[in-house]
């Protein structure tokens, strides 16, 4: 059966807000996707449970005690659920989604560090696991992440972050699908392993800037530079 908005989630940030406005009940809204017909335990497979008074489930079968964000980036958090539920709106609702800052600002948290780590948790499972990889013509280039900080300039710069992305090139004009990835550091090698990582063996693939592609490993046909 197909999910119902209004019925099995939130259609809009006002019943959000009215809906999970306590963290016991974002807790019950999980359980209820983890288990939507009863509790089954994970490690013994046992369908026969009682919550505790810590509203985890304790398992009759194993005798374990078992949480609905066990296994999940919300395992362990002390940030309310109910601020984590907020964000997620916050996150998906926009066609463009939301940065760390925006996310500080309509959430009201004290430091840019808390909703960049909630952004970045949340991100971190919203990749399909087994996804394709890019095909035809590709461009791929590296730069840093980061604002400017005191020290050394440049690209050996403190605080910035190192990142290859690489994106499909439509005929006549017009961009695809787009892969980005933390890479260790500008050499060819590093380069490489994110091309065999997102890019499917075979593609043409080139770089901006003027700089040239990373050379495919022998026995591979994984990029083709484009003059």
């Amino acid at each position: 059966m197909a999910l119902l908005a209004g019925r099995d989630y939130p259609k809009s940030y006002a019943e959000l807000r009215a809906w999970f406005d306590e963290d016991w009940k974002c807790l019950n809204y999980l359980d209820w996707l983890r288990w939507p017909e009863s509790f089954v335990c994970p490690w013994c497979d046992s369908i026969e449970g009682w919550r505790a008074p810590d509203r985890r489930w304790r398992c009759a079968g194993c005798d374990r005690r078992v949480s609905a964000t066990a296994g999940t980036i919300l395992h362990g958090t002390r940030t309310p659920l109910t601020v984590w539920f907020s964000a997620a709106w916050h996150l998906t609702s926009g066609k463009g989604g939301i940065s760390a800052t925006e996310l500080q600002r309509e959430m009201q948290f004290g430091s840019y560090q808390t909703a960049w780590a909630m952004l970045h948790r949340y991100r971190s499972v919203m990749v399909r696991p087994g996804r394709d990889r890019l095909t035809g013509d590709v461009e791929v280039d590296e730069a840093f992440l980061g604002g400017p900080e005191p020290g050394v300039t440049g690209r050996g710069a403190l605080g910035k972050v190192l990142f290859a992305a690489a994106v499909e090139l439509h005929s006549p004009r017009g961009l695809g699908r787009v892969r980005l990835g933390v890479v260790e550091d500008a050499r060819a090698g590093s380069l490489q392993k994110f091309l065999l990582a997102n890019v499917e063996p075979g593609a043409g693939s080139s770089a901006t800037a003027g700089r040239p592609t990373p050379r495919p490993p022998k026995g591979s046909t994984h990029s083709r530079p484009r003059t």
